[in-house]
């Protein structure tokens, strides 16, 4: 240990990081930010998904708006929404 320059890592007499470790605080810094933008995102989108109205099935063949707006045809079995497809003959 004697004799030995400091190495400059660590921190220095005053007590702030010297020089050296700023480029892996960067980093870890930088990742931070990415996951916090990321989950930020994932929250966003989460909000913006429109909430989905139960279809009342009070006949046997309930007609309805598709997320995309066409028309399906759906069939309700003791209340409950079984199948949809496009109407036609």
């Amino acid at each position: 240990m004697l004799g030995r320059e400091p190495s400059g890592h660590g921190f220095d007499v005053a007590g702030t990081l010297s020089g050296e470790d700023v480029p892996g605080m960067r980093y870890v810094i930088v990742c931070a930010v990415f996951v916090a933008a990321v989950a930020l995102l994932a929250v966003v989108a989460a909000m913006r998904q429109p909430a989905r109205r139960p279809v009342p099935c009070n006949g046997r063949i309930v007609i309805m708006r598709a997320p995309r707006g066409e028309p399906l045809e759906c069939v309700c079995v003791e209340g409950v929404l079984s199948t949809c497809f496009s109407p036609g003959p």
